[in-house]
């Protein structure tokens, strides 16, 4: 079986435990494979190891209910500017690190358009919480998802998202 090659990586990180765990992700990924293209959204960390820093996670700063609301154009605004992005450069692999809220509807858009190479999610949300629908839509549009502890897997592996255990950074 023939493996696909990644050439070129979007990855979204939109607050700052997301910045950590893409930082390490990507210094990882750029000693094992330095000619790969990395593009996205992240942090002060993330941002020496990316080719192109599209937002910055300054940009999702959102204290209180209220500047939420006015915040919500924009959001939205950002997510159609990368869905457009994303599917132009035909990227091969997506990496979205938590901020479900965020993700899920740019993933779900970037499906909707077409797009069909992988896309990855690391950090599950809460579903053993609340809102466990989750685990369903996740599994509809993400290929595999990375999580921090060994319970969440029976929430998505019922669905069929192919689920692996990597820990919470706090043990790292």
């Amino acid at each position: 079986m023939k493996k696909n090659k990644v050439n070129k990586l979007f990855i979204i990180a939109t607050e700052q435990s997301g910045d950590n765990i893409g930082c390490s992700i990507l210094k990882e990924l750029n000693k094992y494979y330095p000619s790969l293209k990395i593009d996205g959204v992240g942090g002060e960390l993330m941002k020496p190891l990316m080719r192109n820093q599209l937002f910055s996670i300054k940009d999702f700063k959102s204290i209180g209910i209220v500047e939420i609301i006015f915040s919500i154009s924009k959001y939205i605004n950002i997510i159609n500017f990368l869905v457009k992005l994303i599917i132009k450069n035909k990227y091969d692999l997506i990496l979205t690190i938590d901020s479900p809220d965020f993700n899920y509807p740019l993933v779900n858009k970037i499906r909707k358009k077409g797009f069909k190479n992988k896309v990855f999610h690391i950090v599950a949300p809460t579903v053993w919480a609340w809102r466990e629908y989750r685990a369903k839509k996740f599994a509809k549009l993400y290929n595999e998802i990375f999580i921090l502890f060994e319970f969440e897997k029976k929430y998505f592996e019922k669905y069929g998202l192919k689920t692996n255990l990597i820990g919470h950074p706090i043990y790292y």
